[in-house]
């Protein structure tokens, strides 16, 4: 997935025409053993003050997002039928402080994970915490 794109669509699902109350999904650890996200819920890579890092973390989460206003319900038709959900990765990220993550083993490569196995796990579970918080945050 291109993060750096202004779109990622990542899950494609038919849903029958009608009006929907609420939406509910669920963040789940990875199935698929040959996918590189096998056991993860979240994988994120990319640099930190040019060195490359990688965050992954296992956490399970429900996401219930209710419409109580009949106003902002999400009606699928025959032409509407796409759903949007917009996760703002720069505000998740924003208050982090990477500067602690350290490439502990010298492979090279920062981890941020909750296996730990560069010394990261405490900002392995700001990241996990900041995103809990933005999903709650999309019932609001």
């Amino acid at each position: 997935m291109d993060l750096l794109g202004k779109e990622v669509t990542f899950a494609f699902v038919d849903l029958p025409q009608t009006r929907y109350e609420e939406l509910e999904f669920e963040f789940a650890r990875n199935k698929n053993s040959s996918s590189m996200l096998f056991n993860k819920t979240v994988l994120i890579k990319g640099t930190i003050d040019g060195l490359p890092f990688e965050f992954w973390h296992d956490f399970d989460e429900d996401v219930e997002i209710d419409f109580e206003d009949d106003n902002n319900d999400i009606i699928i038709t025959e032409n509407n039928n796409d759903i949007t959900i917009n996760f703002d990765l720069t505000g998740i990220l924003n208050g982090i402080d990477f500067s602690t993550a350290q490439d502990a083993n010298g492979d090279g490569l920062i981890e941020i994970s909750p296996n730990d196995d560069d010394g990261n796990r405490s900002v392995a579970n700001q990241i996990k915490d900041r995103m809990k918080d933005y999903i709650d945050l999309l019932d609001d």
